[in-house]
Order: structure tokens, then sequence, then C-alpha cells
């Protein structure tokens, strides 16, 4: 055996342990399949979150994002007819704003963003370890509050993010773009954390779970960028499917790096670092 190969083989024994008690981490607390409902009723509730934007774009004075941002990207890659309608659509929806289409809304994204706070509830009740012994009536309040919560940091890190206070400064400009609507994903994830589950955790606002979540998120969202604007072809029928189905993914990715996150929170907190990389497991 070489030196490299004996290198080589060293570290993959390192891993092994990690990699065992992060296999049982996904096996004995159903992981991906908590990161799945919460992928599917993410989805759901997209749609009711992409009306609100619309409804919101006139009273907020962001019209021009629409018009001159989000309207002639979309227009370079979608097929005409479908841009005719969606333009068609989103134009009559911005002249009809007012009180009521806001309300209504607002009240139907809390009830569609609540069915994924629930679902958060329990993946997080299952990683800490803990029953729920709450109320229906308490869970479903907890979860519409928190559902109002994520609502409205989701539509403004949107809105931010997407450059609807543009700035002139470069400097400002990248703050706007990246940093602040790090910060405000930062604080959804605090709220779910710290609220969602039955018994309260020890939170900590520099943890190594809530920053791997926000990096996760923003590695991800980069990535799904890329691949709808410069990757598919939405102008194909073909196309169409590949955006649903990236979508999808970029969804499931997404809570996937929600629930590592806190689970890795979970395993520094009950062990530290070694519990974390399995090698008080390996020593055993």
């Amino acid at each position: 055996m070489t030196v490299r190969e004996a290198f080589d083989r060293t570290r993959l024994t390192d891993l092994r342990p990690t990699v065992q008690v992060w296999a049982a981490c996904f096996r004995e607390n159903n992981l991906l399949t908590y990161a799945s409902a919460i992928a599917l009723q993410l989805l759901v509730a997209l749609s009711a979150l992409l009306f609100l934007a619309v409804a919101l774009l006139r009273p907020l004075g962001a019209q021009g994002t629409w018009l001159h941002t989000v309207e002639p990207a979309l227009a370079a890659r979608l097929p005409v007819e479908w841009m005719v309608a969606l333009a068609w659509s989103v134009r009559h929806e911005m002249a009809a704003s007012g009180p009521g289409l806001i309300v209504f809304g607002s009240l139907v994204t809390i009830w569609e963003v609540s069915g994924a706070v629930r679902a958060v509830m329990g993946a997080l009740n299952r990683i800490y370890g803990v029953g729920d012994e709450r109320s229906i009536s308490r869970r479903f309040a907890i979860s519409f509050a928190l559902a109002l919560a994520v609502s409205v940091l989701a539509i403004a890190a949107a809105f931010i993010g997407g450059g609807a206070f543009a700035v002139p400064v470069a400097a400002l400009a990248l703050a706007e773009r990246v940093v602040i609507p790090a910060a405000i994903v930062y604080v959804l994830v605090a709220a779910l954390v710290i609220v969602a589950p039955a018994r309260r955790q020890p939170w900590r606002w520099s943890s190594a779970g809530s920053i791997g979540i926000v990096a996760a998120w923003l590695a991800v969202s980069a990535a799904y960028g890329y691949w709808v604007a410069e990757v598919e072809n939405l102008r194909t029928p073909e196309g169409a499917l590949a955006l649903v189905l990236s979508t999808v993914g970029y969804l499931y990715a997404s809570a996937i790096a929600f629930l590592v996150g806190a689970q890795l929170d979970h395993l520094l907190r009950k062990g530290g670092l070694d519990a974390a990389l399995g090698h008080d497991r390996g020593r055993r």
C-alpha cells in the first residue's frame, strides 16, 4: 500500500462515524419525509405569496420592480402567449389593488403558510425528542402567528433582494440585494426555531446551525436563480416542466438545509462537536 492510499483510507475511516451519525439522524427523525411535507406546503403557499406580493406593489410604490425589472426579464424567457397572459394578470391586479384585495390575499397566504409552519413544528419536535401536548387550538394559533411573521419577512426579503428600493451606491446595492435579505432570513429561522417546537430550546444567534441554514439557503437560491435564468429554456414544453421540477427541488433543498441546521445545533448542544462528527460514537 502506497502512502497516498494509506492517507486516503485513513480519511475515509475518519468520515465513517460522521456518516453513521447523520444517517441515523435522517432515519430516526424522518428528516427527508418532513422536508418533503414542508416543501409541498411551501409550493402551495408560493402562489398565495406571489398574489399578495403583486397586490402590494402599488401601495408600496414598487410598480417599477415589475415594469422595469421582472417583466422584461420574463419576456425574454417565456413564450409570447404566456407573457401576454401573465402581464395582463399582473397589471390588472396592480390596477385593482386595494385594502380588500390585500386583506383577502393576506388571509389566504397566512392559511397556506401555516400548513408549512405546522410541518416545521412536527419536524422540530421530532429532532428535539419532545412530545407536543399543546391543544389543537393553541397549535393552530401559534402556526397562524408564525405564518404571519414568515409571510411578512419573506415578502420583505423578496422586495428588498429584488431591488424594489434600489439605491445608487454600489456598496449599498450589494447590501440591499444580499446582506439585508440574508439577515431577514436569519430572523425568520430564529422565529421558527424559538417558537415552533413544543419545548423552547436554547438559541444562540451565532450558532453553527443557524449560520449554516442561511449560507445554504443563499447557495441554493443562487444555484436556482442561475439555473432558471441561464440554463432552462422556458419557451419549450420541456422547459415548463423543468421549471416546476426545479422549483420543487429548490423548496425541498431549502427545507433540508433548515432541518439539517436544526439537527446540527441539537447535536452540538447535546454532545458538542464530537457528537456532531460522530467521534464519541466511534470511540465507543
